[in-house]
């Protein structure tokens, strides 16, 4: 029915994400790591484990590796716990071997980006069991942090969501600031069908009960349901939930989630597990050398 969310992408090193751990690395090494070297111990090979500290989603182990790597290559990373699966804190979820310049340069990066990613995937495990036995679907946004994009869908995937709208060719959305360009609902839906690349969607934000109706009787193949309350969610869903896909968003918290979720829509989409998501602590510890 509708316009549908898109298939999880998965974690995966896209090029963007390449690109992203080049620069972090050129950030942290300016003028190289001046501690390892005046210490005397850049090619001293040694085995470290990565840890959590708290108990979490893990997210993030090929980015994670990618930074390693990125940072000098000549290391052997060993996954311990998956992307996706939940642990108690203290356990290990990596072991990694190599030289200590490359281990040194890459730790801060690799722990960075697994505890943001585990963050996001933590949080967004909360929301999806927040609506657990009921039949909504939990969708991301684009309310990402700039140039981690790819990262942090993925994450939010590993929490359990589906990942929606990568960027501004996914679909057409009309939102607001489109609507005022326009002197009624059925003037910009009618408008965005003719010039659409086709086989596109056309989905309306909407504000209103009437708005909604006039999106649908406009032709609009889906709603969301911009800052409503779950009463009038229930309403619109009611009336036209067996005519186009209805997505709910805007407000969404772990305390009302589930009220929207038993509204009715089909898809709840929020940017809360990107906003509000913390980091969670986790650490590197040197176990030998060699």
């Amino acid at each position: 029915m509708g316009v549908g969310p898109q298939d999880n992408q998965g974690m995966k090193m896209t090029l963007q994400a390449m690109d992203l751990l080049r620069l972090a690395l050129q950030e942290d090494m300016l003028h190289g790591d001046r501690t390892t070297d005046a210490l005397g111990i850049t090619d001293t090979r040694i085995q470290a484990v990565i840890r959590t500290n708290e108990t979490s989603v893990i997210c993030g182990m090929e980015a994670a590796k990618a930074a390693f790597y990125n940072a000098g290559g000549e290391v052997e990373y060993d996954v311990l716990v998956p992307d996706g699966k939940t642990v108690d804190a203290g356990t290990q979820i990596a072991r990694v071997r190599g030289p200590a310049s490359t281990l040194m340069a890459g730790e801060r990066i690799a722990l960075n980006l697994l505890m943001r990613l585990s963050g996001i995937a933590t949080l967004a495990k909360k929301f999806v069991d927040a609506v657990q036995g009921t039949d909504v679907i939990l969708l991301d946004t684009r309310k990402t942090t700039p140039g981690l994009r790819d990262l942090e869908k993925a994450a939010a995937a590993c929490g359990g969501f589906r990942n929606h709208r990568f960027s501004l060719d996914s679909g057409i959305l009309i939102k607001d600031n489109h609507l005022a360009l326009f002197a009624t609902v059925k003037d910009a839906v009618a408008t965005a069908r003719s010039r659409a690349v086709p086989g596109l969607k056309v989905e309306v934000e909407v504000k209103t009960k009437t708005q909604a109706h006039e999106a649908v009787f406009a032709g609009a193949d889906a709603l969301l349901l911009d800052n409503m309350t779950p009463d009038t969610v229930a309403r619109i869903c009611n009336e036209l939930g067996g005519k186009v896909f209805i997505e709910v968003s805007g407000g969404i918290t772990l305390d009302n989630i589930r009220q929207f979720a038993l509204a009715g829509p089909h898809a709840i989409s929020t940017s809360a597990i990107f906003k509000f998501a913390p980091w969670i602590d986790m650490s590197m510890n040197v176990e030998s050398k060699g």
